[in-house]
């Protein structure tokens, strides 16, 4: 259940033109955009307030001449969607599915015991999905002068070699707090989180330019910690600079293999243009036949 102003919000975010709110599948953040929402309206029936919008899917689907692996989708006219974070962040924060725990206090619990962490405290936030039962999620966001930036957007290389070398310096042991506060916190999130047979989905989002997202799907802290070492990110730089060269970013999304290393999963260029791998839109597609064939058994 909603309030109905949170609804009216609703409507208001999907019919704003210059921030489009992106069609998604099963509320995965690991699935590239299908498409946009548009056409909002707030509907009442029986004494109860709806939202309803039109779904609309890319119009073209091509291969990109400059990559075997990689396909791009898109409209004919330019936009961007409302995910896309250009603004740094100024700010550590969490957030946290309610939704994934036994109840609210518990959810609280978890929360408080994030901002009791003396080397790191973050704020922290909870966010919720239409989902009976989503899968757990966490969302770590790191501000400007985080480690993840200095290392995926250094800034050391161009600055004095006394300077460059403090910074190192002072980056080393920023890791390590940050390492220990990831693993104790996913730790904790693990033992506490339910669905207890269901991966969590982990993410690290970066905004800028451009605007960063890595996610783990697993239960595994210490194949997080993999990822998150310096030659790991570095990995992550580099491709999107190669990226770069063939295609304006303004969003780029890696995932965390078996092996803790940073994929390419999809990128959203600056006019709204999706660029994914194959592999990852046949999984996109998979999941929405698997949704759209229960929902076929169960009469909608």
């Amino acid at each position: 259940m909603m309030t109905k102003q949170a609804l009216e919000q609703m409507v208001n975010s999907i019919n704003c033109t210059d921030k489009m709110i992106r069609l998604g599948v099963d509320h995965r953040r690991d699935f590239p955009p299908r498409g946009r929402l548009e056409n909002a309206e707030l509907l009442e029936k029986d004494g109860d307030f709806y939202v309803e919008a039109d779904i609309v899917e890319y119009e073209n689907t091509d291969a990109v001449d400059w990559h075997d692996n990689y396909i791009i989708q898109y409209f004919d006219n330019a936009f961007q969607f409302a995910e896309v974070e250009q603004e740094e962040s100024l700010e550590n924060s969490i957030s946290i599915d309610p939704h994934n725990f036994n109840s609210f206090l518990e959810a609280k619990n978890f929360s408080d015991s994030l901002k009791a962490n003396p080397n790191f405290t973050p704020k922290i936030n909870f966010h919720g999905r239409k989902s009976e039962i989503p899968d757990p999620e966490i969302i770590f966001k790191f501000a400007t002068a985080g480690i993840l930036y200095q290392i995926l957007k250094p800034t050391a290389k161009k600055l004095g070699e006394k300077v460059a070398d403090a910074i190192t310096n002072k980056a080393v042991e920023e890791a390590k707090k940050l390492s220990s506060f990831v693993e104790k916190s996913l730790k904790e999130l693990f033992y506490r989180c339910v669905p207890k047979a269901r991966p969590v989905t982990i993410v690290f989002d970066l905004p800028g330019k451009p605007h960063i997202e890595l996610i783990a799907r697993t239960r595994d802290e210490k194949l997080v910690l993999k990822g998150l070492r310096e030659k790991k990110l570095e990995a992550i730089r580099d491709e999107i600079d190669s990226l770069s060269k063939n295609v304006k970013i303004a969003k780029a999304q890696f995932i965390l293999t078996n092996k803790g290393n940073w994929k390419f999963n999809y990128l959203i260029t600056e006019i709204g243009q999706t660029i994914g791998t194959k592999e990852g839109i046949k999984k996109r597609e998979h999941q929405l036949e698997i949704m759209s064939s229960k929902q076929k058994k169960n009469g909608r």
